[in-house]
């Protein structure tokens, strides 16, 4: 199965949206027809922006609940792999927490493949970057 990273961007817009790209994604997660990476640092970034004050309007006015997003926050975490936290990357310096994703996509690499999307300034939208066994730096 082919393992992703997303960035945490994505992972909220899949939350708090019933359709488009991050969706198609989050569903295909569910699906188990790819298998979503987190860190423990991408996963306590998730949990601290399903919280900000936009995040719960915006789903207040489409009729969703906090409690409803949550709930699929953990059942993210419950069929994500967690990788170990143990790579450290500070190459991103213009959005430090962009190193996080790339940290994860680095622990996150199976035998087979990997991908990193990331919508970012930083990274070319929607971009897939498939990881071989090339040095990244």
């Amino acid at each position: 199965m082919t393992r992703i990273v997303l960035d945490t961007n994505i992972i909220i817009s899949a939350i708090i949206s019933s359709s488009g790209n991050p969706r198609t994604i989050l569903d295909q997660v569910f699906d188990r027809k790819v298998s979503l990476c987190l860190s423990p640092p991408l996963i306590a970034e998730i949990l601290r922006v399903i919280d900000y004050p936009h995040i719960v309007d915006y789903l207040k006015k489409r009729g969703r609940t906090i409690e409803q997003a949550k709930n699929n926050v953990k059942r993210i975490i419950a069929i994500a792999e967690i990788t170990s936290d143990q790579v450290t990357i500070n190459r991103i310096s213009a959005d430090p927490d962009d190193n996080r994703i790339l940290e994860c996509a680095i622990e996150a690499r199976p035998i087979t493949s990997s991908q990193a999307i990331n919508i970012s300034r930083h990274w070319v939208i929607f971009k897939v970057f498939p990881f071989s066994n090339q040095r990244l730096f």
